[in-house]
């Protein structure tokens, strides 16, 4: 077990299974549902693994939990797809007969650790650690809440840190995740966001070695925008694009109509209705300053209700394509503004 500031070496283990290669088959397909069935019937765990499963060998599997006991056990089978199926049956049943916290270890086929991971109920909880193939280094740590993952850290194989942020479902990235140099250095974030519920890579910065922003990336900043405001007032909002993908080209904002429901996650965006923002290139093109600002957004928006608010929208890239099977293309990048309207 380990919290979210570091690793701790892992505890004792039960080792099951050995190195050796596969042998001649003793179980069939029908035998083995027989197995599994009295394999649950009134025996202790060790006692039913002695005498269902003969000892051999089997990629190592290796697990603690059950009885307190060390027991060494193998299927032997003829083909790989029979292995799998007998060994998740008789694994199944295994994980339900025992009612503590129980710690798996895997290995690879070479014999060399391949994850360490802590189940209660059938659920992954506390840390998983996860090993490269070839070398005894941490490949990742993740950290689980009622079954589902919610941070990750990835590290090099010379056991500097790689990446870290959070996760949603498992192995869906959301929020800021720090990017790190295999010297330990901080040299770019990423971005994503939850749209549609897919994984999307909304934003990035670059940084040089003093954690400092690089005219690099792709990203807006918020020039203006109140935190608080009356709810009889407006809200005035400017938006600057930072590197943008497309350069020399305006930059839009798209706003949902009056009274339209877009979702949180921008999943129904393709069946509302939206208002565009013009950039103050397009606003202003008859002034001299202003006319030249293409990556400026300007905007007013009132309150839609007292209390805590959320303002959704979409700052969009576009730029003409010569391609037939379609007139431009875009780049979108998704903004969420909290505020509070007393």
């Amino acid at each position: 077990m380990m919290d979210a500031s570091g690793i701790e070496q892992a505890g004792s283990f039960a080792t099951v299974g050995g190195p050796n290669k596969y042998k001649k088959a003793t179980s069939s397909r029908g035998k083995v549902k027989k197995v599994a069935e009295k394999f649950k019937k009134g025996m202790s765990d060790s006692k039913r693994i002695e005498r269902f499963v003969k000892t051999g060998s089997s990629e190592p599997f290796n697990v603690a939990g059950a009885d307190n006991d060390t027991t060494s056990y193998t299927l032997q089978y003829y083909t790989n797809a029979l292995m799998k199926k007998i060994f998740l049956i008789l694994f199944t049943v295994f994980l339900i007969s025992c009612n503590d916290k129980m710690t798996v270890k895997e290995n690879y086929n070479n014999g060399n650790l391949k994850s360490i991971e802590i189940f209660d109920e059938m659920m992954l909880i506390d840390s998983s650690i996860y090993y490269y193939e070839n070398e005894p280094a941490v490949k990742a740590v993740k950290w689980w809440k009622e079954g589902e993952a919610y941070y990750e850290k990835d590290f090099f194989i010379n056991g500097k840190l790689q990446r870290e942020g959070r996760l949603l479902k498992d192995n869906f990235r959301v929020g800021k995740w720090n990017l790190y140099s295999p010297k330990g250095y901080l040299n770019e974030i990423i971005e994503y966001m939850d749209i549609g519920n897919k994984e999307y890579l909304n934003q990035s910065w670059k940084l040089d070695k003093n954690s400092d922003t690089l005219s690099e990336g792709n990203y807006y900043k918020l020039i203006r925008m109140k935190d608080t405001i009356s709810y009889s007032d407006v809200n005035r909002i400017h938006f600057y694009l930072k590197q943008p993908i497309f350069q020399d080209r305006d930059v839009y904002v798209l706003i949902p109509k009056k009274g339209e429901d877009l979702k949180s996650n921008f999943e129904n965006e393709a069946l509302i209705k939206w208002d565009t923002v013009n950039s103050m290139s397009v606003v202003f093109s008859q002034h001299p300053i202003y006319s030249k600002l293409k990556y400026d957004v300007l905007f007013d928006i009132a309150p839609r209700r007292k209390g805590n608010d959320t303002i959704y929208g979409i700052l969009l890239e576009k730029s003409t394509n010569t391609k037939v099977d379609y007139d431009f293309v875009t780049r979108k990048i998704y903004f969420k503004l909290p505020y509070f309207s007393k």
